[in-house]
């Protein structure tokens, strides 16, 4: 019975959290701002390639989940470019 109710809960845990659905785009803009910023901050090669890459890594994610949603990108490319 126990094995059963973790099963039960961690089947729940991952269908609940998939079920997220679809961020925001003011969400995905800050945060993308955020990490451009800590770009441009930083003060050594070391941080600032390390910034660099956690920017493109996002950039990668973002544009493989909403490259078919033409509105949301282009909502999104204006808001980016405030921060650019």
């Amino acid at each position: 019975m126990k094995k059963l109710t973790l099963l039960l809960t961690c089947v729940s845990f991952v269908v609940l959290s998939s079920c997220g659905g679809k961020a925001s785009v003011d969400t995905v803009a800050k945060k993308w701002c955020e990490l451009n910023a800590k770009f441009r901050s930083a003060t050594n090669d070391t941080d600032k390639q390390a910034a660099k890459e956690a920017r493109n890594k996002y950039e990668n994610e973002i544009e493989s989940k909403y490259k078919s949603d033409e509105k949301f990108m282009s909502k999104l490319k204006e808001l980016t470019q405030a921060c650019d």
